[in-house]
């Protein structure tokens, strides 16, 4: 699964739309779609750690893949 996968499923599971996300991250919903795309525009890690607190999953999961994604 590609990290733009795992934003979207993380996103998902959290109950949050794009702009809900984009709220907590402080960026625009522009940005969270673009990071939902295929067209390879990956947060920062400053911005990572933001996803993966405002959706409750493990930064390790949202970054490769590996370990549980809680």
């Amino acid at each position: 699964m590609k990290m733009q996968e795992r934003i979207r499923r993380a996103r998902r599971k959290a109950g949050l739309s794009q702009a809900a996300l984009a709220e907590q991250v402080e960026v625009r919903r522009s940005a969270v779609s673009n990071w939902e795309s295929a067209r390879d525009v990956l947060p920062s890690m400053q911005n990572m750690v933001a996803i993966a607190r405002a959706c409750r999953v493990s930064i390790e999961w949202l970054g490769t893949g590996r370990g549980a994604i809680g």
